[in-house]
Protein backbone atom coordinates (compact mmCIF):
# COMPACT_ATOMS: atom_id res chain seq x y z
CA UNK A 1 0.00 0.00 0.00
CA UNK A 2 1.17 3.69 -0.82
CA UNK A 3 0.11 6.27 1.65
CA UNK A 4 -0.23 9.91 0.75
CA UNK A 5 -0.44 12.21 3.51
CA UNK A 6 -1.62 15.50 2.77
CA UNK A 7 -2.47 18.78 5.50
CA UNK A 8 -5.06 20.23 3.04
CA UNK A 9 -7.80 19.02 0.77
CA UNK A 10 -6.53 21.57 -1.74
CA UNK A 11 -3.31 20.05 -2.07
CA UNK A 12 -4.84 16.27 -2.15
CA UNK A 13 -7.25 16.97 -5.20
CA UNK A 14 -4.78 16.27 -7.91
CA UNK A 15 -3.79 13.45 -6.54
CA UNK A 16 -7.10 12.21 -5.34
CA UNK A 17 -8.41 12.42 -9.24
CA UNK A 18 -5.40 10.82 -10.86
CA UNK A 19 -5.49 7.90 -8.80
CA UNK A 20 -9.35 7.68 -8.76
CA UNK A 21 -9.92 7.02 -4.83
CA UNK A 22 -12.93 6.47 -3.00
CA UNK A 23 -13.72 8.36 -0.43
CA UNK A 24 -13.81 5.77 3.15
CA UNK A 25 -16.33 7.09 5.54
CA UNK A 26 -15.20 5.00 8.63
CA UNK A 27 -12.49 8.10 9.81
CA UNK A 28 -14.48 10.91 11.19
CA UNK A 29 -11.65 12.94 11.95
CA UNK A 30 -9.85 13.28 9.04
CA UNK A 31 -10.97 12.78 4.98
CA UNK A 32 -9.74 9.54 3.56
CA UNK A 33 -10.06 8.19 0.32
CA UNK A 34 -8.76 4.95 -1.34
CA UNK A 35 -8.88 1.58 -3.54
CA UNK A 36 -6.70 -1.76 -2.90
CA UNK A 37 -3.21 0.04 -4.09
CA UNK A 38 -3.31 3.57 -2.55
CA UNK A 39 -4.71 5.68 0.61
CA UNK A 40 -4.64 9.42 0.80
CA UNK A 41 -5.52 11.38 3.86
CA UNK A 42 -5.63 14.81 5.31
CA UNK A 43 -4.51 14.88 8.41
CA UNK A 44 -5.59 18.70 8.95
CA UNK A 45 -2.82 21.73 9.48
CA UNK A 46 -0.09 21.99 12.09
CA UNK A 47 2.33 19.45 14.05
CA UNK A 48 -0.06 17.58 16.52
CA UNK A 49 -3.14 17.12 14.21
CA UNK A 50 -0.34 15.76 11.75
CA UNK A 51 0.72 13.55 14.35
CA UNK A 52 -2.25 12.70 15.60
CA UNK A 53 -3.87 11.61 12.54
CA UNK A 54 -1.15 9.79 11.27
CA UNK A 55 -1.67 7.53 14.44
CA UNK A 56 -5.27 7.05 13.68
CA UNK A 57 -4.55 6.12 10.24
CA UNK A 58 -1.78 3.73 10.26
CA UNK A 59 -2.84 1.97 13.54
CA UNK A 60 -5.95 0.90 11.68
CA UNK A 61 -3.86 -0.60 9.04
CA UNK A 62 -1.59 -3.87 8.53
CA UNK A 63 1.66 -2.30 7.76
CA UNK A 64 3.86 -4.69 5.28
CA UNK A 65 7.79 -3.83 4.29
CA UNK A 66 6.75 -3.06 0.84
CA UNK A 67 4.66 -0.60 2.33
CA UNK A 68 5.37 3.28 1.88
CA UNK A 69 3.98 6.38 3.10
CA UNK A 70 4.47 10.29 1.49
CA UNK A 71 4.08 13.00 2.93
CA UNK A 72 3.13 15.51 0.06
CA UNK A 73 2.43 19.37 0.41
CA UNK A 74 3.12 22.91 -0.24
CA UNK A 75 5.79 24.61 1.30
CA UNK A 76 7.88 28.04 1.80
CA UNK A 77 11.16 28.68 0.68
CA UNK A 78 13.64 30.22 3.26
CA UNK A 79 17.09 30.16 2.00
CA UNK A 80 18.41 28.88 -1.81
CA UNK A 81 22.20 28.91 -2.31
CA UNK A 82 21.61 29.34 -5.97
CA UNK A 83 19.92 32.80 -5.04
CA UNK A 84 16.72 31.97 -7.72
CA UNK A 85 13.24 32.25 -6.76
CA UNK A 86 11.94 28.32 -7.04
CA UNK A 87 8.03 28.72 -7.35
CA UNK A 88 6.80 25.79 -8.09
CA UNK A 89 9.72 23.18 -7.55
CA UNK A 90 9.53 19.92 -5.68
CA UNK A 91 11.98 18.97 -3.05
CA UNK A 92 12.65 15.31 -1.57
CA UNK A 93 14.06 16.33 2.29
CA UNK A 94 17.10 14.67 3.41
CA UNK A 95 16.45 16.16 7.38
CA UNK A 96 13.51 17.33 8.59
CA UNK A 97 14.13 20.02 11.81
CA UNK A 98 10.99 20.10 14.24
CA UNK A 99 11.03 23.85 16.25
CA UNK A 100 7.88 22.16 18.43
CA UNK A 101 11.15 19.99 20.27
CA UNK A 102 14.45 20.88 18.34
CA UNK A 103 14.53 17.23 17.74
CA UNK A 104 16.47 16.75 14.03
CA UNK A 105 14.93 13.57 11.74
CA UNK A 106 16.75 12.12 9.10
CA UNK A 107 14.42 10.01 6.62
CA UNK A 108 16.69 7.03 4.80
CA UNK A 109 17.43 8.70 0.98
CA UNK A 110 17.38 5.01 -0.08
CA UNK A 111 15.82 5.95 -3.72
CA UNK A 112 16.97 7.34 -6.84
CA UNK A 113 14.84 9.94 -7.17
CA UNK A 114 13.99 13.07 -9.68
CA UNK A 115 13.54 15.92 -7.02
CA UNK A 116 16.44 17.67 -5.69
CA UNK A 117 17.37 17.83 -1.98
CA UNK A 118 16.39 20.08 0.62
CA UNK A 119 16.29 20.42 4.40
CA UNK A 120 12.89 21.09 5.80
CA UNK A 121 11.93 23.37 9.22
CA UNK A 122 8.93 22.09 10.76
CA UNK A 123 7.38 25.49 12.62
CA UNK A 124 4.00 26.13 14.72
CA UNK A 125 3.17 29.41 12.78
CA UNK A 126 4.41 30.85 9.75
CA UNK A 127 6.37 33.65 11.11
CA UNK A 128 8.93 31.20 12.87
CA UNK A 129 11.08 32.04 15.30
CA UNK A 130 14.69 32.23 16.71
CA UNK A 131 14.59 28.42 16.30
CA UNK A 132 13.22 28.75 12.44
CA UNK A 133 16.18 31.65 11.87
CA UNK A 134 18.82 29.50 13.13
CA UNK A 135 18.05 25.99 11.10
CA UNK A 136 17.90 28.43 8.24
CA UNK A 137 21.38 27.91 6.74
CA UNK A 138 21.86 29.68 3.64
CA UNK A 139 24.48 27.16 2.81
CA UNK A 140 21.65 24.33 2.12
CA UNK A 141 18.10 25.03 0.41
CA UNK A 142 15.76 25.33 3.50
CA UNK A 143 11.82 24.91 3.33
CA UNK A 144 9.12 25.39 5.65
CA UNK A 145 6.32 23.94 6.29
CA UNK A 146 3.72 22.73 9.43
CA UNK A 147 3.53 19.26 9.31
CA UNK A 148 6.33 16.96 8.61
CA UNK A 149 7.69 16.46 11.90
CA UNK A 150 4.40 15.64 13.36
CA UNK A 151 3.95 13.00 10.33
CA UNK A 152 7.49 11.43 10.71
CA UNK A 153 6.82 10.99 14.87
CA UNK A 154 3.90 9.26 14.04
CA UNK A 155 4.88 7.44 10.96
CA UNK A 156 7.99 5.81 12.35
CA UNK A 157 6.28 3.90 14.82
CA UNK A 158 4.40 1.75 12.56
CA UNK A 159 7.11 1.34 9.70
CA UNK A 160 10.89 2.22 9.38
CA UNK A 161 12.82 5.00 8.69
CA UNK A 162 13.18 3.93 4.79
CA UNK A 163 9.43 3.92 4.69
CA UNK A 164 8.98 7.27 4.97
CA UNK A 165 9.60 10.18 2.71
CA UNK A 166 8.56 13.86 2.39
CA UNK A 167 7.89 15.83 -1.10
CA UNK A 168 7.44 19.85 -1.11
CA UNK A 169 6.59 22.06 -3.34
CA UNK A 170 7.53 25.29 -3.38
CA UNK A 171 4.58 27.95 -3.01
CA UNK A 172 5.80 31.09 -1.21
CA UNK A 173 9.25 32.57 -0.04
CA UNK A 174 8.11 32.77 3.61
CA UNK A 175 7.78 36.77 2.49
CA UNK A 176 4.01 36.73 3.61
CA UNK A 177 3.00 36.32 0.00
CA UNK A 178 1.09 33.26 0.24
CA UNK A 179 -1.08 31.25 -2.36
CA UNK A 180 -4.48 31.58 -2.80
CA UNK A 181 -7.17 28.58 -1.55
CA UNK A 182 -7.86 27.84 -5.35
CA UNK A 183 -4.37 28.20 -6.39
CA UNK A 184 -2.88 25.01 -4.34
CA UNK A 185 -4.03 22.58 -6.51
CA UNK A 186 -2.35 23.80 -9.31
CA UNK A 187 1.16 24.01 -7.18
CA UNK A 188 0.53 20.44 -6.55
CA UNK A 189 -0.78 18.77 -9.19
CA UNK A 190 1.56 19.84 -11.67
CA UNK A 191 3.63 17.37 -9.46
CA UNK A 192 1.02 14.69 -9.12
CA UNK A 193 2.24 12.25 -11.72
CA UNK A 194 5.44 12.36 -11.47
CA UNK A 195 4.96 11.55 -7.25
CA UNK A 196 2.60 8.87 -8.23
CA UNK A 197 5.10 7.47 -10.64
CA UNK A 198 7.82 7.59 -8.17
CA UNK A 199 6.11 6.13 -5.39
CA UNK A 200 4.91 3.20 -7.18
CA UNK A 201 8.42 2.63 -8.61
CA UNK A 202 9.60 2.46 -4.88
CA UNK A 203 6.76 0.30 -4.05
CA UNK A 204 7.54 -1.97 -6.92
CA UNK A 205 11.07 -2.32 -5.67
CA UNK A 206 10.04 -2.97 -2.00
CA UNK A 207 8.08 -5.84 -2.97
CA UNK A 208 11.00 -7.20 -4.65
CA UNK A 209 12.96 -6.54 -1.62
CA UNK A 210 10.92 -8.79 0.02
CA UNK A 211 11.91 -12.01 -1.71
CA UNK A 212 15.42 -10.29 -2.52
CA UNK A 213 18.38 -12.77 -0.96
CA UNK A 214 21.98 -11.54 -0.67
CA UNK A 215 24.61 -14.19 -1.21
CA UNK A 216 26.99 -15.20 1.74
CA UNK A 217 29.85 -13.29 -0.40
CA UNK A 218 28.21 -10.15 -0.33
CA UNK A 219 27.16 -10.39 3.14
CA UNK A 220 30.61 -10.64 4.31
CA UNK A 221 31.46 -7.65 2.40
CA UNK A 222 28.90 -5.88 4.26
CA UNK A 223 30.32 -6.55 7.62
CA UNK A 224 34.02 -6.44 6.43
CA UNK A 225 33.20 -2.91 5.39
CA UNK A 226 30.44 -2.16 8.23
CA UNK A 227 33.17 -3.62 10.74
CA UNK A 228 36.25 -1.52 8.93
CA UNK A 229 34.34 2.20 9.60
CA UNK A 230 32.79 0.97 12.87
CA UNK A 231 29.59 1.45 12.45
CA UNK A 232 26.73 1.01 14.19
CA UNK A 233 23.76 -1.33 13.88
CA UNK A 234 21.08 1.06 12.38
CA UNK A 235 24.10 1.71 10.07
CA UNK A 236 25.01 -1.49 9.20
CA UNK A 237 21.17 -1.98 8.47
CA UNK A 238 21.08 0.91 6.35
CA UNK A 239 24.20 -0.32 4.25
CA UNK A 240 22.57 -3.71 3.66
CA UNK A 241 19.21 -1.72 2.16
CA UNK A 242 21.20 0.09 -0.24
CA UNK A 243 22.71 -2.98 -1.25
CA UNK A 244 19.75 -4.81 -1.58
CA UNK A 245 18.47 -1.89 -3.70
CA UNK A 246 21.62 -1.52 -6.20
CA UNK A 247 21.23 -5.31 -6.26
CA UNK A 248 17.35 -5.06 -7.44
CA UNK A 249 18.30 -2.46 -10.01
CA UNK A 250 21.33 -4.86 -11.72
CA UNK A 251 24.43 -3.20 -9.96
CA UNK A 252 27.31 -6.02 -10.03
CA UNK A 253 27.75 -5.87 -6.17
CA UNK A 254 31.47 -6.08 -5.64
CA UNK A 255 33.31 -5.02 -1.99
CA UNK A 256 34.75 -2.42 -3.97
CA UNK A 257 30.92 -1.52 -4.90
CA UNK A 258 30.29 -1.51 -1.31
CA UNK A 259 32.78 0.65 -0.37
CA UNK A 260 31.85 3.41 -3.10
CA UNK A 261 28.02 3.11 -1.68
CA UNK A 262 29.47 4.91 1.84
CA UNK A 263 31.64 7.41 -0.21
Amino acid sequence: MIYFIFAMKAEAQPFIEKLGLKKNTAYRRMDVFEDENSVVAITGTGILRAAMSVTELLSTREISKSDILVNIGICGMKSNPDGKENIGDAYICNSIISCYDGRTYYPDMLYRTPFDEGRLVTVNKPEGGEQYSEACDSRAVTLVDMEAAGVYEAAIRFMNSDQISFIKIVSDLCDGRYPKPDEVPDITGRHAEEIIKWADEVHDFRQKDVGMELSTAEKEWINEVADRHRYSVTRREMLKRKVVYSKITGADITKEFIENIIK
